[in-house]
């Protein structure tokens, strides 16, 4: 992740959390203190976007989310487009609403990724174990400014042993994030007392349920399917359909371009389906690998499961976990695995 962090803007409390990334601090702060000591209290606003037609300048009716400059970088960034309703919390003012709770969950880790488009902010919310082995819990609050991500609460625990973060498909595991667009003081203080609960809820539920994961013992082949629900092959062109019926010299011949448009759509196609089998294997053999070190919770779901979690995490020869493995296309990765991982719970 941190190519994407932005700026350096990025803290942790006395270690970095995840694999050894960033800068840290020494004493409890506040979600508001941290905002401001990592540098994240700049502003994100809306103009209008105005066409240009003929000479003559038109409103659209759409609007432009744009990162005011900052002192490292004087531009203004833009960040995507939002209809006139949207509305932005600023980073300051997402960190007041949640400085109530560092009393029961202690700021661990605060950062801006790419140019400032999203906020992340961990909160420490203590130890527990899985079948002996070390759990650190963190909830993991995000907020992306782009026009279509909505801010979420999710709890996201590590595996401390290898570093593992996982990422549930557990529906409770993600928590309501409606205080963030009420901000009367009536409705953030209620809504502050029902963010706690579906806090505690989504703990309590998601280390039950992977303690289960845990004592769900799987044969090799169904490990597999777990491997293939995490790593799909993509879905197959329409285009590709008109290759069965010409070869590689009269297609191009009697289709020209569409023959091309089709061969490229069956190359992709390819490339994506050896891609998605060669993780499939990265993952089976790291599972073996697994199995054989970790005796007590050895061919499980949970550590099928956690083969996926490692892969995501650590592959590309990676010593840090990639902004994706927490928030893109890897996080999905790992939802996918726990969610297939689940069908095996009796």
């Amino acid at each position: 992740m941190s190519a994407n962090i932005f700026g350096e803007r990025f803290l942790g409390l006395r270690k970095p959390a995840w694999h050894g990334l960033g800068k840290t601090f020494e004493k409890a702060l506040t979600a508001t203190e941290a905002v401001i000591d990592a540098r994240l209290n700049f502003n994100i606003i809306t103009a209008p976007l105005v066409a240009h037609i003929n000479g003559v300048n038109a409103l659209t009716g759409k609007y432009g989310i744009y990162r005011e400059p900052t002192e490292d970088d004087p531009e203004y960034q833009y960040f995507g487009i939002s209809s006139a309703n949207y509305k932005i919390i600023q980073n300051i003012d997402i960190a007041r609403i949640i400085d109530p709770l560092t009393d029961l969950w202690p700021v661990e880790t605060i950062g801006g990724v790419g140019k400032g488009e999203t906020m992340f902010l961990t909160l420490d919310a203590g130890d527990d174990e899985v079948k002996g082995e070390h759990i650190k819990k963190y909830f993991l609050i995000t907020d992306t400014r782009d026009g279509g991500t909505s801010l979420k609460i999710a709890f996201t625990p590590v595996r401390v042993v290898c570093q593992n973060t996982l990422v549930t498909g557990l529906k409770r595991a993600i928590v309501s994030d409606s205080i963030f667009h009420n901000l009367g003081m009536k409705e953030i203080l209620s809504s502050r007392v029902s963010l706690i609960k579906k806090m505690q809820t989504a703990i309590k539920e998601t280390m039950v349920t992977f303690d289960i994961l845990a004592s769900a013992v799987i044969e090799d082949d169904e490990a597999k399917v777990i491997f293939e629900a995490a790593y799909p092959y993509p879905s197959k062109s329409v285009k590709t359909q008109i290759l069965d019926q010409y070869d590689e010299i009269s297609g191009p011949l009697e289709l020209g371009l569409i023959y091309e448009k089709a061969a490229n759509a069956q190359k992709s196609y390819d490339y994506y389906s050896n891609k998605a089998n060669e993780l499939r294997d990265a993952a089976f053999l790291n599972y073996q690998r697994f199995c054989d070190e970790h005796v007590s919770i050895a061919s499980t779901a949970w550590a099928a499961y956690n083969s996926v979690v490692e892969v995501a995490d650590f592959r590309d020869g990676g010593e840090t976990v990639d902004k994706s493995a927490l928030f893109g296309a890897r996080a999905k990765e790992k939802t996918r695995a726990f969610t297939a991982a689940m069908e095996y719970i009796k």
